[in-house]
């Protein structure tokens, strides 16, 4: 091997070895990040649901049969899942709610809107989309 060779060669090999040592830092940096995302996504996930609990505690607490604050329970949920609130529910979508049964729901839909905001709140929420 001639000198020329000898010097390209290790030429490339420091090439090489300054190009790894560069991708092993970027590979630290991005997992780094990647690391701190996934927290704060935790901690925010977290404290969302902390205040959907304290909601729901409060309205068993409250007794509340109040349509709008199931809504705004619902947005909540809505917005701590990522799921759009101005998605259309379909009915199969509501069946995967816990209610007593799907006559239960038939019979709210006619009912007198007095009755209706003695309903529970989740109940409300449903007459109100459905209409």
């Amino acid at each position: 091997m001639g000198i020329e060779a000898t010097t390209n060669s290790e030429s490339t090999k420091a090439a090489l070895e300054s190009l790894d040592s560069q991708l092993k830092r970027a590979y630290t940096i991005i997992r780094d990040q990647i690391i701190k995302n996934l927290r704060s996504i935790e901690l925010r996930s977290a404290a969302a649901t902390e205040s959907i609990v304290s909601e729901i505690e409060k309205s068993t607490a409250q007794n509340d049969r109040n349509q709008a604050h199931a809504i705004q329970l619902v947005k909540k949920i809505a917005d701590a899942t990522g799921t759009s609130t101005n998605a259309s529910f379909s009915w199969n979508e509501l069946k995967l709610i816990d209610l007593d049964d799907v006559g239960e729901e038939i019979q709210e839909e006619t009912m007198s809107p007095r009755k209706r905001s003695r309903a529970s709140p989740l109940k409300s929420f449903h007459f109100f989309f459905l209409n």
